[in-house]
C-alpha cells in the first residue's frame, strides 16, 4: 500500500502510485493530479 485505500486508487490512476510523494497525502493537492 501506498497511502490510504482511497487515495491509493486514486493516484494508480494517475500513473504516480509508483511515485507515492508525500503530496499525495493530502487530498486537496491530489485534486491537481
Amino acid at each position: 500500500g501506498y497511502l490510504l485505500p482511497g487515495q491509493t486508487v486514486r493516484v494508480e490512476i494517475e500513473g504516480l502510485g509508483v511515485l507515492s510523494n508525500p503530496v499525495a497525502e493530502e487530498p486537496e493537492n491530489l485534486a491537481y493530479y
